[in-house]
């Protein structure tokens, strides 16, 4: 606790004082009902429910500590209640801030060749991070670079909210538009997209805020590009998808609901026909951004913090509870690590389970 009031104090940290405040009054409360509830005998709630309650109190009260110490710290797993990630993750997950001072890293993706792209929307900039150093600028987007993913030859899909459209860019530094319109009209906002190793691409086209009045399209889509033919629309909805994935082995698409606070779930076929859509996730706490799947199957939700989920849709746990998660990829050199989007930063999540990418 005095950690963090340290950190209030602190006139020379770089991290905002109203997030260490947030961190302290989520912290407080959880704690003092907790200790409560252990000392009533005559409670009705489960005691092993206020002991959760105290532990998941602890968490925030690590991570301020550590980042008045060089930002780096680990989440103890007392906190989980899910007993089958106990067989996959360590008992610790070593959580470090790689890169500061953004303004809005949507687009996360991992190279093969071994770093980190980040598409800064607010900047309009793409950077790539290498381990241990600062962001550097590669491209200068002003269409306003928001999801990207590579492809099996190393390819970068952009979306360019600003042009409507998606791109793709070589490892030559040529640009090709794969997807900028749809039966005649332009598309709404490119938001997040994804490749399957086959070379099938699936990307989410919502309309947000200033976005609404200048659209052409009637709904708000979910659109599938094959590697050779035209664009389809596999779903044409009146609320707005947002982050969009696959599973490790290709056969399942995920899109996230940012109206209904929902992950959906289609079947995809060799052709990369999508049916079966259905509610796999619901109730998510906070608006849901982009999402990522393990190689187990495993879901991580960005929204008020990083929900992780079963296969099956089941919470799981909740990480970095205090922050806004806009989106994660996997990467590392052994793919056992979680790269997490917050408004200003990325940490990098030691999780020591393989992710689910396509290339």
């Amino acid at each position: 606790m005095n950690s963090v009031l340290r950190l209030l104090r602190n006139t020379r940290t770089t991290w905002p004082r109203h997030a260490a405040l947030r961190v302290l009054l989520n912290c407080l409360a959880p704690r003092a009902v907790a200790r409560a509830l252990l000392r009533n005998t005559r409670t009705t709630w489960p005691r092993h429910a206020a002991l959760r309650m105290f532990l998941n109190c602890l968490a925030p009260l690590v991570a301020a500590r550590a980042l008045l110490r060089g930002g780096r710290f680990r989440l103890p797993l007392l906190a989980t209640g899910a007993v089958c990630l106990f067989a996959q993750l360590p008992n610790e997950v070593e959580v470090t801030r790689v890169a500061g001072g953004l303004r809005f890293p949507t687009g996360l993706a991992w190279s093969r060749d071994g770093f980190l792209v980040l598409a800064d929307g607010e900047r309009r900039e793409i950077y790539r991070l290498d381990t241990d150093q600062r962001p550097k600028p590669t491209h200068q987007d002003t269409n306003g670079a928001q999801g990207i993913a590579y492809d099996s030859q190393s390819r970068l899909y952009i979306c360019e909210t600003a042009a409507r459209k998606v791109v793709r860019l070589d490892k030559r530094g040529n640009f090709e538009t794969v997807a900028g319109s749809f039966e005649g009209k332009k598309l709404n906002s490119p938001n997040d997209v994804a490749v399957r190793r086959d070379g099938h691409a699936w990307f989410t086209d919502p309309a947000f805020a200033g976005d609404i009045d200048r659209r052409e399209l009637s709904f708000n889509g979910i659109f599938h590009v094959p590697p050779k033919g035209e664009i389809e629309a596999v779903a044409r909805w009146q609320t707005r998808p947002n982050g969009v994935t696959l599973s490790a082995d290709g056969k399942r698409l995920l899109v996230t609901d940012a109206d209904r606070h929902a992950v959906v779930a289609f079947e995809l076929d060799s052709k990369g026909a999508a049916t079966n859509q259905r509610d796999l996730i619901t109730g998510i706490d906070g608006v849901p951004a982009g999402l990522r799947v393990d190689a187990a199957g495993n879901i991580y939700v960005g929204a008020h913090g990083l929900a992780i989920y079963s296969p099956a849709g089941k919470l799981l746990r909740t990480m970095l509870s205090s922050l806004r998660v806009l989106n994660c990829t996997f990467g590392g050199p052994d793919l056992e690590s979680l790269f997490v989007a917050t408004p200003k930063d990325v940490y990098r999540l030691r999780l020591g389970v393989k992710g689910g990418l396509q290339y």
